[in-house]
């Protein structure tokens, strides 16, 4: 299971609770720039780059843990942010699950 951002071992309970509150502030942000504030805040998605779908997940869903994602999913999820520049990153094979 895939429950956080290994790099800055950032749950993805605590992102999710940040955007909440950033939310609560009350100023709109759009997925793209609420993924780009965590990052800011938090440093996740900023180092490998493999929580990125699972943190943008969790905005969607509210869900905090997830199954390794397929790589077709993974690339999938990345790639909606045409407009984002993604950090370097490992490949999705790489990626290890807790």
């Amino acid at each position: 299971m895939v429950d956080r951002c290994f790099c800055h071992d950032k749950t993805l309970a605590e992102l999710k609770e940040l955007a909440i509150a950033l939310h609560a502030e009350g100023s709109s942000r759009t997925e793209a720039e609420l993924l780009a504030e965590l990052a800011q805040r938090t440093g996740a998605g900023m180092c490998c780059g493999l929580c990125r779908p699972y943190v943008k997940l969790t905005l969607r869903t509210g869900k905090t843990e997830f199954e390794t994602l397929t790589t077709e999913e993974w690339t999938r999820l990345i790639n909606e942010d045409e407009d984002a520049e993604p950090p370097a990153r490992a490949e999705p094979s790489e990626q290890q699950s807790a």
